[in-house]
């Protein structure tokens, strides 16, 4: 089931509550689209004042305010108390639409998207770098256009409970490449919106500033596709030096 409700992070905002059939409870950031656990210590939600779905609207009535200490079944009459009920009747209509149309992401526009972002990407650490030579590792590359998918991938797992829980660098692929060099880099992930954006994100890093001789260096760029033209962006980033 799913409800939305009214809470505070960063100002009043409307989150996405999922309840499971096994009752576990997960919201969904609407911005970030991250999916958190409602027992996650790194939740941004400090409060929540309502639920609201298709049925009815569920007042919170609780003392306790610390999310992971609340109690989200609405059947439970003493923690919230629903807005409609025999005395006051749940209006009729509504004021959206009967059914949503979500509208198919191409593959071939991510793609062209993925290929564009890289290749920008890789220009721009290589012009913030004007006085050091930037040599791009090709193989490595590959083998991080391999692991972002399993980053995405495990984002969720990691949400739903599903997950392993691995580090990356229990990642087989990974183990290869520390045995030949030492590694130095981090994944970025972050929603789309422009291309201005990403690259502020990854210079605020500040990993274009190393000035280690003898480095080669390593960029990939995976997107993810959602419906309606919503894209998960994912960049590893990646200074190695071979050992001796």
């Amino acid at each position: 089931m799913i409800f939305y409700f009214l809470g505070i992070p960063d100002g009043s905002v409307a989150f996405v509550l999922i309840r499971t059939k096994n009752e576990e409870f997960y919201i969904i950031h609407p911005v970030q689209g991250v999916k958190y656990s409602i027992h996650d210590s790194f939740s941004p939600l400090s409060k929540v004042y309502c639920l609201i779905n298709q049925e009815n609207i569920w007042v919170n009535i609780q003392e306790e305010e610390i999310i992971k200490r609340t109690r989200f079944d609405v059947r439970k009459s003493q923690d919230w108390e629903p807005v409609f009920n025999r005395n006051i009747a749940t209006p009729l209509g509504s004021v959206q639409p009967n059914f949503i149309d979500y509208t198919h992401t191409s593959t071939l526009d991510v793609s062209l998207l993925t290929d564009s972002l890289e290749k920008l990407l890789r220009q721009s650490i290589a012009s913030w770098r004007k006085s050091h030579r930037t040599v791009w590792n090709r193989y490595v590359i590959a083998v991080l256009r391999k692991i972002l998918p399993l980053l995405e991938q495990q984002a969720w797992d990691a949400g739903t409970g599903m997950g392993t829980g691995q580090s990356l660098y229990q990642f087989p692929q990974v183990q290869q490449l520390v045995s030949s060099y030492k590694v130095c880099g981090f994944p970025i992930n972050l929603p789309f919106t422009n291309f201005a954006a990403i690259l502020d994100a990854l210079k605020s890093t500040g990993v274009h500033k190393s000035e280690t001789e003898d480095i080669e260096w390593a960029l990939a760029v995976y997107i993810h596709p959602f419906p309606c033209h919503v894209l998960s962006v994912w960049i590893y980033v990646a200074t190695l030096s071979r050992r001796r």
